[in-house]
């Protein structure tokens, strides 16, 4: 069984609030954790303390020499457990220096899969090369609630002689108003209606004149679902790619934007969003995201515009179409907060209407932003009779549904083997890849079948299930020799696939 392993730089990754996101977000990997260490100095790991105890991370002090010693110590330790310890497949590596990126390269080619976990504000760029996924943690300090201001002191009332009684100055109409205890006086005072006091506690005015009963609590209220959706959308960047977020975290940018109202359960107020985002789990849910694929209004349309509007004003010579470094433009997008938790490669990808990224071996990575053509003029057409013209209202085609299923075979790292024995492996799987003919792809996702796009992943774990692949072997050149039987939504990272019918080319080589 694959067990995990965490190293913490404590010189570098030391803040307690990100560190305890950090060690909940490992636990849901589903991985048992074997292995948890914290390199750094004493008052690195001093600053920690209440998170170890809590976790049982085991503290590893530097060397009293003049320097610090923290890097050298935890990747000469990370390398240590690995090898000693064959069941460790997954490593966990929570610091933001590129020092680490020789250390997280070495382990991905024993076969461990290696994670980084990083301050927003100290990762490095272009971690998503060296890593296999990178984690993004962002602290944001709660928002600071106005106290209330303090009730208007009474007045007090000085009794004259009887003998020489004067009617009592009556104060102006606001300055009653203001008051919560009407001032008393000895003479009796009509106040005119409109001078009134109100109690703004018990029934409070809304923007449009019209007084809401104080029981109704602040999830109820009507809300404008589209422009609602338009905010959360505008202040959570990181939800716009439709990936998971961390359901804290939204919710407390939310109430520090005044979108959630203070007093409103969290749940019940996305509840009332539900064809636009979705929990999960169903019972006390920890995490959100935007559902990208829903029948969304035309109001909400702009959305992805928006986000690229946002890049070009990050980085504004994008807009002149011309190549740019892309881990300048990485840097820059970070810096603004519009990528988030996101990677960076999956921002780009999403937005590959509007950006074009250049990866060549040996060069500088590139991306550009695609200008769009202003259109040609509309030419002058005759008026068509009456009788040619459509009487039907076109109406839009709802978009297909993606069958899906149990994923039980995820992928993984595979037993690491000598380099002899490795390059041996390598050339069976491509002779073992070459002889899956379509017939093989039908037997294993028989859902293919029915001419309905079918999830990717879920397609990817029968073939793992049917031993067709190996663990950490993808299906995609298996399913790109057949390109007239299936059909990949995205050719480069497909979220889907659909059978188009025939058999296609089947391995033609003599089986033994």
């Amino acid at each position: 069984m694959s067990r995990l392993a965490i190293f913490i730089d404590a010189d570098n990754f030391n803040d307690s609030t990100a560190l305890d996101y950090a060690m909940q977000e490992v636990r849901s990997l589903g991985e048992p954790v074997a292995l948890k260490y914290a390199y750094g100095n004493a008052s690195s790991l001093k600053g920690i303390e209440v998170v170890m105890g809590k976790y049982g991370i085991r503290p590893v002090s530097n060397l009293v020499v003049g320097k610090t010693t923290t890097d050298v110590a935890l990747a000469i330790g990370a390398m240590e457990m690995v090898c000693s310890n064959p069941q460790i497949k997954v490593v966990v590596i929570c610091s933001g220096d590129a020092d680490f990126a020789p250390l997280a390269l070495r382990l991905r080619e024993m076969g461990c899969k290696v994670i980084a976990v990083g301050m927003s504000h100290n990762l490095f760029t272009s971690a998503e090369v060296f890593y296999d996924d990178v984690l993004t943690i962002q602290v944001v300090d709660e928002p600071v609630v106005p106290k209330p201001p303090a009730p208007a002191p009474v007045l007090p009332v000085r009794q004259a002689a009887p003998a020489a009684a004067k009617p009592a100055p009556v104060p102006p109409p606001a300055a009653v108003a203001s008051l919560v205890t009407p001032v008393v006086v000895q003479a009796p005072l009509k106040i005119p209606p409109a001078a009134q006091p109100v109690n703004p506690v018990k029934t409070p005015v809304k923007e449009t004149g019209h007084s809401i009963p104080a029981a109704v609590p602040a999830s109820v209220a009507p809300i404008n679902v589209h422009a609602t959706v338009q905010q959360v959308l505008k202040v959570c960047l990181a939800l716009r790619n439709g990936s998971w977020q961390h359901l804290s975290q939204i919710v407390q940018a939310l109430r520090a934007n005044g979108i959630l109202p203070q007093n409103a359960k969290s749940s019940a107020w996305f509840a009332r969003l539900a064809p636009h985002f979705e929990l999960t789990p169903a019972i006390k849910p920890n995490q959100v995201r935007y559902r990208m694929g829903c029948a969304a209004s035309p109001k909400t349309a702009p959305v992805m515009e928006a986000g690229v509007q946002e890049a070009l004003a990050a980085y504004p010579v994008l807009s002149d179409g011309s190549w740019q470094p892309l881990n300048q433009v990485i840097a820059a997008l970070r810096q603004s907060g519009l990528l988030g938790n996101t990677k960076s490669l999956a921002w780009f990808e999403v937005h590959s209407a509007y950006f074009e990224v250049e990866m060549k071996p040996g060069r500088t990575h590139q991306v550009r932003y695609l200008q769009k053509k202003a259109k040609p003029a509309a030419s002058p057409q005759v008026a068509e009779p009456a009788s040619l013209k459509p009487t039907a209202a076109s109406t839009p085609i709802p978009p297909p549904v993606i069958q899906s299923w149990h994923i039980s075979h995820r992928r993984e790292a595979t037993v690491p083997l000598p380099s002899h024995w490795n390059a041996l492996r390598q050339v069976l799987v491509q002779v073992a890849a070459q002889r899956v003919c379509v017939a093989d792809i039908l037997l294993a996702a028989p859902e293919l079948l029915l001419g309905q796009p079918c999830s990717y992943p879920a397609v990817a774990s029968r073939f793992r299930e049917k031993k067709l692949v190996l663990p950490n072997q993808t299906i995609l050149k298996i399913l790109q020799r057949h390109p007239q039987s299936f059909k990949l939504d995205n050719p480069q990272s497909p979220k889907s696939l659909i059978y188009l019918g025939g058999c296609g080319g089947g391995y033609t080589g003599s089986k033994p």
